[in-house]
């Protein structure tokens, strides 16, 4: 019985990882200094989130609805 050989699918550790060290410590410094904001003025997080979420819940109905409307 002879054994196919399959290809080889090895990526090396630069081609697999999508986040470079320049995006992580972006990404540290942006949620550190949200945290940061918003523990130390609590309604003005409060509102920035409640904002954010609001307006990606109307982007994504605007998105479901002209879809819809589409069909």
């Amino acid at each position: 019985m002879t054994r196919t050989r399959r290809p080889k699918q090895r990526r090396n550790c630069s081609e697999r990882s999508v986040m470079n060290v320049l995006d992580l410590i972006k990404a540290t410094i942006a949620c550190g200094l949200s945290a940061f904001l918003i523990y130390t003025f609590p309604v003005v997080g409060q509102v920035l989130i409640i904002g954010v979420l609001s307006l990606l819940w109307l982007s994504y109905a605007h998105r479901t609805l002209a879809r819809m409307l589409r069909r």
